[in-house]
């Protein structure tokens, strides 16, 4: 690993960040990631009820499921893994990409959140809602595409709306009280108090990586939730060898599922799902495509409990 003088070492100096010691212990319980590319039924039904969907919600998604395609199917209920043959998370035939360079954190949010709640995955998906529920993340967003809307176009459009909504949602009141400047992105703070998955919360941790035993605490503490089917956001930037912009954290990928010495990453940019090994994520020799091209691991969020309540 290549050593460096990383910003976080001189915030840690400064007393911010948190202490490994002292974190919350990972739930020993949550939803599971689905096991297929096409799931059940009534384990997207399971999973919507965890939640909170209504059971009115459920028993119309029910309903509505033989009704859909077999694409999108497994785009609600398992937004996370590509379809078979491909290394792109899309909704519908669009690539889940971010909108713009300031935009990762809040479509890694939305992805997780789609992950979580069926609901909002089916409206990502197809543009439907079911039973009058209205996920949190939709709040603020027109629901209805414009008549004659491309398909393509509006998949696309449904996803950037709702990244546009996470950013103003999580960056409200992130700066002292004010609204955290959306030219910055989303600060992992702010990423942490949007967050939302069922049976969860999320807690933004430092991350000095020049110190192999943090980096490692982190990165297992962030396996095992996986293990449990909790993904994991991570941000990533450079170091101080470069200049202080390239310091701070600069990317946000998510973690999404384990196998073995694996790890799967989203990355926005790209829409592309990245398998690594921990060991790449531990010392990374230089740049990464799973961290964004950047090249090391700045910030995390990770899971604790209990739950709190996601900002409207």
């Amino acid at each position: 690993m290549t050593r460096r003088l990383q910003l976080t070492s001189l915030l840690r100096r400064l007393g911010l960040g948190a202490v490994v010691a002292t974190w919350d212990r990972v739930p020993e319980a949550a939803s599971a990631v689905p096991g297929e590319t096409h799931p059940d039924l009534e384990e997207v039904v399971r999973r919507a009820a965890a939640a909170g969907v209504p059971p009115a919600a459920c028993d119309e998604l029910r309903a509505l499921w033989p009704s859909l395609d077999v694409r999108a199917q497994a785009q609600v209920g398992a937004p996370l893994r590509p379809a078979a043959g491909s290394d792109v998370l899309r909704w519908g035939t669009a690539a889940a990409r971010q909108t713009d360079r300031t935009t990762c954190g809040s479509a890694v949010l939305v992805m997780l959140a789609a992950q979580g709640d069926p609901l909002l995955a089916l409206w990502l998906a197809v543009g439907q809602t079911c039973g009058g529920y209205r996920p949190h993340e939709l709040r603020g967003v027109d629901l209805d595409s414009p008549p004659g809307q491309d398909p393509d176009a509006a998949a696309s459009a449904r996803f950037g709306a709702v990244q546009q909504a996470m950013q103003r949602r999580s960056n409200r009141g992130a700066l002292l009280g004010l609204p955290w400047p959306p030219a910055f992105g989303t600060p992992p703070w702010g990423a942490a108090a949007a967050a939302r998955f069922p049976g969860v919360a999320y807690r933004s941790v430092l991350v000095d990586d020049s110190r192999t035993s943090e980096i490692s605490a982190v990165l297992s503490r962030a396996l095992r939730a996986l293990d449990l089917g909790v993904p994991v956001p991570l941000y990533a930037g450079g170091d101080l060898g470069s200049g202080i912009a390239t310091s701070l954290p600069r990317h946000v990928v998510l973690l999404t599922r384990r196998d073995g010495d694996r790890v799967a990453v989203y990355e926005p940019s790209q829409a592309r799902l990245h398998e690594v090994s921990v060991h790449e994520l531990i010392g990374p020799d230089g740049p990464t495509p799973a961290l964004g091209g950047w090249s090391h691991i700045d910030w995390a969020l990770l899971p604790v409990r209990p739950p709190v309540t996601v900002r409207s």
